[in-house]
């Protein structure tokens, strides 16, 4: 090897470098120094991929120093709460700890399916052979976009009915052809889920919608509305807004939507690999209605328990089976991520450490917030309770029994005359069938809850039903807004079992509420008063040299692992 001439500079270079194992590489310095230790550049780095968006927003206004000086000082600040949170009594508070636990899981399960969507490159062949072996699919044929307006009647309910909503509708497409916009109509008027879209229903070839629907839209001009039609779930009106042009089959066209395909197939083992990695197999045998019939909220999956309640999952409420599953999914991910040491990763730790922070600092913030807060008045609790009175006013709320009998292999006249006989037979005996399907409990749920969580059309049928009294079959649904047409998922018989009538919720019980709210502008200022106290005890000490070299960009997601 021929010998490296050193020049001046080189050699002033080789004797800056220590040598190995002559002596320890000098630490980086601190950009600043607190009561709470040293606050490094890594720790900045750190703070800006997970501290989440609103936390590290750069105002317009801020130049690059001001920004990152703005950050040492939110860092010093969480730091000094996190520490008072233990002297406050986090490690015996329940609430901070299941947060702390949820946190971490989030953060375990984020990162495990990062790992899972990683190095799902597609090779060019295997878009090429999907691609020849699914021309005729991927040929995109002639294609509608069209809107709806639809009012839904009740299974069963009689000519009146449906006569009153048609005549509804051609008031509404009146409307439309004076000139008002469909989409606004649609919002104002139609029942169906995709109201809120403006009606719109997805592009679609012939074939792929409800044939009643698609008899209509098809022979429509583009800009067209139409009569009044029955569709299976209530009249409607449709709207052509255009017609696409078939196309034939094209590679560079259908690239990426083949890849998504093939990733998602990819995808979909390796997650079954994780699942099975954590629990040992799946899916689990285990059956929704026979826990839901034991009432048990602890199971021992995978060799570690699940507390289903920890996880707001309970027999009780509805959707159950699909909550159920997905809780005992979330379970076994996480224990997968934990057997592969995922939070021995030094990012995901900073995310932990991060999460961790901000979680205590917020309860510190709260309980010193609380012990300083000013008195409330009686006098200002009567004020602002006659004041605002309606706010205090809670709604009817009912408790059901319920017996639910799933459609399966959509088979929906057979769920419909199961239920049926399940009614009729729970109305003679005036006691719900044992064994299967279990009785289920719900609730207490208001109109509203029950509306948003289930349907509005069960909600319909459980404030008008008698209590005691049993009523059914009534469909359980989900509006498919891409066919236009509510699809059946079960059938239940029920009995309202209790009704908790609505009543004006009196001061003493409220009292927490109006104080919060009479406080609403002080509160915000105690925080910010707290935030500067503990600022100022901190001994915050900025190095501006260290702090200049510490390179700092706000990442494309700053949510990273945390959101």
């Amino acid at each position: 090897m021929r010998p490296r001439r050193v020049t001046g500079v080189s050699l002033l270079a080789l004797l800056l470098v220590p040598v190995p194992g002559t002596a320890a590489e000098p630490e980086p310095s601190p950009v600043a120094t607190t009561l709470s230790g040293p606050i490094t550049c890594g720790d900045l780095v750190d703070f800006v991929a997970h501290a989440g968006r609103r936390t590290i927003r750069r105002a317009p206004e801020q130049s690059a120093t001001e920004w990152k000086e703005a950050l040492v000082r939110r860092l010093a600040v969480q730091q000094q709460l996190a520490d008072r949170a233990a002297e406050l009594g986090a490690d015996d508070d329940p609430e901070i700890l299941g947060r702390l636990e949820s946190a971490e899981a989030a953060i375990l399960l984020q990162s495990l399916t990062t790992d899972l969507k990683a190095g799902l490159e597609i090779p060019e062949a295997d878009v090429r052979r999907t691609f020849e072996g699914h021309r005729d699919e991927l040929a995109r044929p002639e294609m509608i976009t069209t809107r709806l307006i639809l009012r839904h009647v009740a299974p069963g309910a009689d000519e009146e009915a449906w006569r009153r909503e048609e005549e509804l509708l051609r008031l509404v497409r009146e409307r439309f052809l004076a000139g008002e916009a469909f989409g606004a109509l649609a919002r104002d008027v139609s029942q169906a889920e995709n109201a809120g879209r403006g009606g719109a229903v997805r592009t679609s070839p012939r074939g792929s919608l409800l044939a009643p629907f698609e008899k209509v839209a098809w022979e429509l001009e583009e800009g067209e509305i139409s009569e009044v039609v029955r569709l299976p779930d209530g009249p409607a009106l449709i709207l052509l807004e255009r017609r696409l042009a078939a196309v034939p089959a094209d590679l560079e066209l259908s690239r990426r939507a083949i890849e998504r395909r093939l990733r998602t197939v990819r995808l979909d083992e390796r997650e079954r690999r994780a699942l099975e990695e954590g629990c040992g197999r799946w899916p689990l045998e285990i059956d929704p209605w026979q826990t839901a019939a034991a009432g048990d909220t602890r199971l021992r999956v995978g060799g570690q328990d699940l507390d289903l309640t920890r996880r707001g999952v309970l027999p009780d409420s509805p959707w159950w089976p699909e909550r159920l599953e997905a809780a005992l999914k979330a379970h076994c991910l996480l224990a997968a991520a934990r057997r592969r040491g995922i939070a021995a990763r030094p990012e995901v730790g900073a995310a932990l450490a991060v999460t961790r922070r901000q979680l205590l600092a917020a309860w510190a913030t709260d309980r010193l917030v609380r012990a300083r807060k000013p008195p409330v008045s009686d006098e200002e609790v009567r004020a602002l309770y006659e004041s605002h009175r309606p706010a205090f006013q809670s709604e009817e709320s009912r408790t059901l029994e319920v017996l639910e009998v799933p459609v399966d292999d959509g088979d929906q006249r057979r769920a419909r005359d199961r239920a049926s006989e399940l009614a009729a037979e729970w109305t003679r005996s005036d006691e719900p069938r044992r064994g299967d399907p279990p009785l289920q409990r719900w609730g207490p749920l208001t109109r509203a809850e029950l509306s948003s969580r289930v349907s509005p059309l069960v909600a319909a049928a459980v404030f008008e039903a008698e209590p005691g009294g049993v009523e059914g079959p009534v469909v359980l649904e989900r509006y498919d807004a891409d066919r236009a047409v509510f699809r059946a998922r079960s059938y239940i018989a029920f009995r309202v079992a209790e009704v908790l009538p609505a009543r004006l919720v009196p001061p003493e019980e409220a009292r927490e509420k109006i104080e919060r709210f009479a406080l609403r502008g002080t509160w915000s200022r105690l925080i910010a008063e707290v935030s500067a106290e503990v600022g100022e005890a901190s001994e915050l000490r900025l190095d501006p040299a260290a702090l200049a070299l510490c390179i700092l960009d706000p990442p494309a997601d700053p949510r990273a692992l945390r959101e």
